[in-house]
């Protein structure tokens, strides 16, 4: 599998970037969550909207610092998205779960990224969960959001192992620290489903056909792409 546009100078230009502004950014493997998260919308928001969300707090880059944030940021997002393409998505190397009483922050930091990343674009989300819903009724509503809430529970538990092996135990689930390495082992196959449910949702987002024509809206991921290629644009320009 190759996987394009973010290459290992970039890589060492975000890391640098996040420990100069380690106050300001959020973690290096939050950051890969988060876009992650971005790139699997059913409808792709403008990297003017998205990007700030990778700051904790506000910030004033110099104008050199600017440049390879947004340069690192828009070849992340283009790195999962062409990932997602291909159909071949896996966690990077270092987010590894290595026990339960051990550290994993770097995995931590990736599905907390996730979870904020999704927060971020929930509102789409819904509005297409909200379409599903006109057209399927229950089916929608029991099944693919079911779907949805499971593999956000799954990212969630990872996000925070200690207190979802806290949790577990008030709820009198204590198999769940015997578990975790094979529900760890399942992240890949859930980060598929979650690509998959939004790719599946992007039909019932209304106005479809407007985001690409209005520089003010939201571009679908499977609209026509607006270069006029006759390609959707989750598969054209989105990856350049």
């Amino acid at each position: 599998m190759t996987l394009q546009h973010f290459d290992q100078h970039q890589e060492e230009t975000l890391r640098t970037l996040c420990l100069q502004l380690d106050n300001e950014l959020r973690p290096y493997y939050q950051i890969h969550g988060f876009v992650f998260a971005i790139a699997s919308s059913p409808e792709i928001p403008t990297p003017n909207e998205w990007m700030a969300c990778v700051f904790q707090h506000s910030s004033s880059l110099s104008e050199e610092q600017a440049e390879q944030l947004v340069s690192c940021l828009m070849s992340l997002f283009h790195f999962y998205a062409n990932q997602q393409r291909e159909g071949e998505i896996s966690l990077p190397p270092a987010c590894t779960f290595k026990g339960a009483d051990e550290s994993n922050d770097e995995l931590s930091d990736w599905c907390n990224g996730m979870l904020l990343g999704h927060t971020f674009v929930e509102p789409t989300w819904n509005k297409a969960w909200g379409g599903a819903s006109e057209q399927y009724k229950d089916v929608a509503e029991s099944s693919m959001e079911e779907d949805l809430v499971g593999l956000l529970s799954l990212i969630a538990t990872f996000a925070d192992i200690p207190l979802a092996l806290e949790d577990a135990e008030k709820d009198s689930r204590s198999q769940l620290r015997d578990n975790l390495q094979d529900a760890y082992e399942t992240l890949p196959q859930a980060l598929a489903m979650y690509v998959a449910l939004a790719d599946s949702l992007v039909d019932f987002l209304p106005d479809q056909m407007e985001t690409f024509v209005r520089s003010d809206k939201k571009i679908g991921r499977n609209d026509p792409c607006h270069c006029g290629s006759g390609k959707k644009y989750k598969k054209c320009c989105a990856m350049h």
